[in-house]
């Protein structure tokens, strides 16, 4: 069996790429889960001062510049913590665009030719045989397959390389059978 079809790496697709190789730590689920933990901790350090205050005296607790200099620090932290994901893939997406625009070569059209022993990619500046033995590793997602030839250098084959879905598919299905390390 083989495999003969055309593509061409888009700016999203390689910011995918990139997203996928140097993912943020905090999952959101953590995120979320330190930032409860937070409110937590604060509300078990000010809640019992709060109940032995009088009423009137709850004000003047509010009003002291330490105390609101401690709150604002506090719900600083958490807004940190929930914002700074996103300002950080904001100003990484700006780098991979830079990258993208700076190498010709990733944005040519390639032709690829998958057989079970070999996966060939050729364009206008390079042509280029992958064997088995100088795969690093591959990774599958849903619209992608990563063929890693370094920790973060790979080759790219995207879904909308394909006419359909069932071509896609029964791709990555062909490579995990012929090329995936076991």
């Amino acid at each position: 069996m083989e495999y003969n079809f055309n593509g061409k790496i888009t700016l999203e697709d390689y910011i995918q790429f990139n997203e996928n190789i140097y993912k943020f730590p905090f999952s959101t689920k953590i995120k979320y889960i330190f930032c409860v933990f937070l409110l937590g901790i604060f509300i078990y350090i000010i809640l019992p001062v709060l109940l032995e205050l009088e009423p009137q005296e709850i004000l003047k607790f509010f009003a002291n510049p330490k105390v609101i200099i401690n709150l604002i620090l506090f719900f600083s932290i958490i807004i940190l913590i929930l914002v700074f994901p996103k300002i950080l893939r904001s100003l990484m997406k700006n780098i991979y665009k830079k990258y993208y625009d700076s190498n010709k070569t990733m944005t040519e059209l390639c032709h690829y030719f998958i057989t079970e022993n070999i996966i060939k990619i050729n364009s206008e500046s390079e042509d280029i045989t992958l064997r088995k033995d100088k795969i690093n590793k591959i990774k599958y997602d849903n619209d992608s397959i990563y063929i890693y030839i370094g920790l973060n250098m790979a080759y790219i084959i995207k879904k909308h390389f394909f006419e359909n879905d069932k071509e896609f598919e029964a791709l990555k299905i062909f490579i995990k059978e012929n090329f995936d390390k076991r």
